[in-house]
């Protein structure tokens, strides 16, 4: 049995998958699902009970979380197009950035030449009044935007928009 998002007479509520149960009303505030609840003693034992543990609880604290990245300053200052060091560490020191060092050692006397070069100029080439705006798929932007939370369900975090001119 799996449960659901749904709405049900005008309110947001989690329901069975099945739809034939509704197990709490869910309120949206500041996007955030909030759910209001309050504690009653019962003399019988809960039939159902929906749980959320924390999956170190579950599995214990030794396991890699899927949702956070590992690996050392190097890697990352690598992997973050030659970001200096510094900025690095503190977003790894950042709990929702999703990155743990594992590693702090720095290469002395390493120059990043990738991480300091400027930016070159950009082609004016089909560009401006010479765009071919009047046909579908010859101007495309795109849009990125990231980290985001929460995740999406299948734990993506970040989101590409691709724009023709065209047809927008």
């Amino acid at each position: 049995m799996g449960y659901l998002l749904a709405q049900r007479g005008g309110r947001r509520v989690l329901a069975t998958k099945d739809g034939r149960r509704v197990v709490f009303d869910v309120d949206l505030r500041k996007n955030v699902l909030v759910v209001e609840g309050r504690v009653m003693k019962l003399r019988e034992a809960p039939v159902e009970v929906v749980m959320a543990a924390l999956e170190e609880e579950v599995h214990g604290g030794n396991e890699l979380s899927p949702d956070v990245q590992y690996g050392t300053l190097l890697d990352f200052h690598k992997r973050l197009g030659h970001l200096n060091y510094a900025s690095v560490e503190r977003l790894a020191r950042d709990p929702s950035s999703g990155i743990v060092l594992t590693d702090h050692k720095r290469l002395i006397g390493l120059t990043c030449a990738e991480g300091k070069q400027s930016k070159g100029r950009q082609s004016q080439k089909d560009s401006g009044a010479h765009s071919p705006i009047d046909r579908i798929g010859r101007v495309i932007c795109s849009d990125l935007k990231g980290p985001m939370t929460p995740r999406d369900r299948v734990g993506n975090r970040y989101l590409i928009n691709f724009v023709g001119h065209k047809s927008n």
